[in-house]
């Protein structure tokens, strides 16, 4: 995607009712990363228009809180010109494991009230019971959070009206809160935000290897890619693997090359044969060349295209 495209996917949605912030995350900001976007948005802004969001596990480094800024107060028109500054940090964090820009929020209600919403939302607990706080406003951990509910647009957001973020596969999306009773959040949405660190390994490696020689043999990198990886994350471990390296190997090569491979039996064979602990998958894949991937991909079904 393009700045000036994400510049116009980011404008469109600006109402003149509702307030405008960008959320960033310092601890994405590295000594010699980029530095700039925050030093112009305080310059532009003043401090008093850059709002911090607590959270308990950073209370012993207070500079390191998520930063809301808001770009735009109800009745004011939207700045073009830090507009356009948050899109392309937000475009440059692409290539960042870590990103600095996390959203644009359109919120019916002023930063205290907003930023004590991102707060609170953060604690969610998984299908044992057990409640942990999540940085749920990391892109992807936010992608995970929003695809467990059926719909998006069932989550909890209010009083966050539209919620504009990029996701794994660097695409813009939204999803949009309403104030209506809330939903049950889903049972496995704490279970993904366990899984965090294991899909951005798999991201990693996909798009590593999109980056290599072999690049236009693989499947594009899609636009919910931190989704997608869960869910074979967790039909891997259906399969009996445990071991965080095996899950990783077949994972990508299911991005890459085909989403059924477990169905195919030499695969499946050497999935059990991990999962007993006689050798790793690693051991095994690295014995398959090309070629042989190739005949076990012609041989399965079709594979579903994702957006």
């Amino acid at each position: 995607m393009s700045t000036q495209a994400l510049i116009e996917y980011v404008g469109k949605h600006h109402d003149p009712q509702l307030y405008c912030y960008v959320l960033l995350d310092p601890l994405a900001i590295a000594a010699t990363s980029d530095q700039t976007l925050l030093g112009s948005l305080r310059q532009a802004l003043g401090e008093s228009a850059l709002t911090r969001v607590w959270r308990a596990d950073l209370a012993h480094s207070p500079e390191t809180l998520p930063i809301l800024a808001c770009l735009a107060s109800p009745g004011n028109s939207l700045c073009q010109r830090l507009l356009e500054q948050t899109a392309s940090a937000a475009i440059r964090d692409l290539r960042r494991r870590k990103r600095q820009v996390c959203a644009w929020l359109f919120s019916s209600a002023p930063a205290p009230a907003t930023a004590a919403y991102l707060s609170s939302m953060g604690r969610i607990q998984n299908s044992a019971g057990a409640v942990g706080f999540y940085p749920l406003f990391e892109p992807v951990r936010f992608e995970l959070y929003a695809g467990a509910f059926a719909q998006a647009d069932q989550g909890h957001w209010w009083p966050i009206k539209h919620w504009l973020f990029l996701t794994s596969g660097g695409a813009p999306a939204r999803v949009t809160g309403e104030a209506q009773p809330r939903r049950p959040i889903p049972a496995n949405a704490g279970d993904d935000q366990e899984k965090t660190a294991l899909i951005e390994a798999v991201l990693a490696s996909w798009r590593a290897l999109r980056t290599g020689p072999l690049a236009q043999q693989l499947t594009p990198i899609t636009r919910f890619a931190a989704t997608q990886a869960a869910e074979h994350i967790r039909h891997a471990r259906a399969l009996g693997l445990s071991a965080v390296d095996d899950i990783l190997n077949l994972v990508v090569h299911q991005l890459c090359l085909h989403p059924a491979l477990p169905n195919h039996p030499s695969v499946r064979a050497m999935i059990d044969s991990a999962a007993q602990g006689q050798r790793s998958l690693e051991q095994q894949f690295a014995q398959y060349t090309n070629a042989n991937w190739k005949h076990v991909t012609t041989t399965l079904p079709a594979a579903e295209v994702h957006s």
